[in-house]
């Protein structure tokens, strides 16, 4: 996976859609501060060939990505992070730790990666992009966590 994001950054200039080249820089910079992980190729033998197994039954309903990742947070109880409303179901049926788009988003604001009102534009133009959110358009992030700062006061 982390192959194919240097990948997209590399070629971004080849590629419409991937001309926003910060868009894939941000994940560069989210793994350099930690909060944004990869799987390390020292993996327990056990581990490697169960991750496999999972990762070809998964396969079997998912795309060979989708799949892989699952395996992976399943068996390092990792997050896995989708918006696939399929994939959701199928993860949360087997106890997998799940975030969305949203979920990163709100991480991201509340760690100080981007401010609220970035985190409030970037929502805003998932959305007018065609993103189906469960936070208003005008200041969703911001909102949400001034919620939850007032329940937990």
């Amino acid at each position: 996976m982390l192959q194919e994001i240097q990948a997209g950054i590399e070629s971004g200039w080849k590629y419409p859609q991937l001309r926003s080249r910060t868009r894939l820089q941000a994940v560069n910079q989210a793994i350099e501060a930690g909060w944004l992980q990869f799987p390390d190729n020292d993996v327990d033998p056990s581990d490697e060939v169960l991750e496999l197994r999972l990762a070809l039954e998964y396969g079997q309903r998912f795309g060979a990505g989708e799949a892989e990742a699952m395996a992976i947070a399943r068996t390092r109880g990792w997050v896995l992070a989708t918006d696939d409303g399929a994939a959701r179901r199928f993860a949360q049926e087997r106890s997998i730790r799940l975030t969305g788009s949203l979920g990163i988003l709100i991480k991201a604001a509340q760690q100080g990666v981007v401010r609220l009102t970035e985190a409030d534009a970037l929502h805003a133009r998932m959305i007018d992009e065609g993103y189906r959110s469960p936070l208003p358009y005008e200041n969703g992030i911001s909102g949400y966590l001034n919620r939850q700062q007032t329940r937990d006061n």
